[in-house]
């Protein structure tokens, strides 16, 4: 296991989720959910990565669970439920 790929799959996770947060609080009433969403759920899969090849079951089941929310508000957003 490559220890420099696990963090760097971490960061992704990490700045992905602090740039969408910062997104969502600055544009509060006229944000785009859809790229909100995306970049929440692309940090979330990186998190899996990250998490499955630390072997850390907490986080990961965590981080699964919150590819489901975003796939969920992605749907939402679109439209499609």
């Amino acid at each position: 296991m490559n220890n420099k790929v696990t963090v760097t799959f971490e960061a992704i996770s990490c700045i992905l989720a602090i740039l969408s947060s910062l997104y969502l609080s600055i544009m509060t009433n006229s944000a785009n959910m859809l790229i909100v969403f995306s970049c929440f759920f692309v940090s979330s899969v990186a998190g899996v990565i990250a998490f499955k090849r630390r072997k850390l079951t907490w986080p990961l089941t965590l981080q699964y669970y919150f590819c489901v929310v975003n796939l969920f508000g992605i749907t939402r957003t679109l439209g499609w439920l």
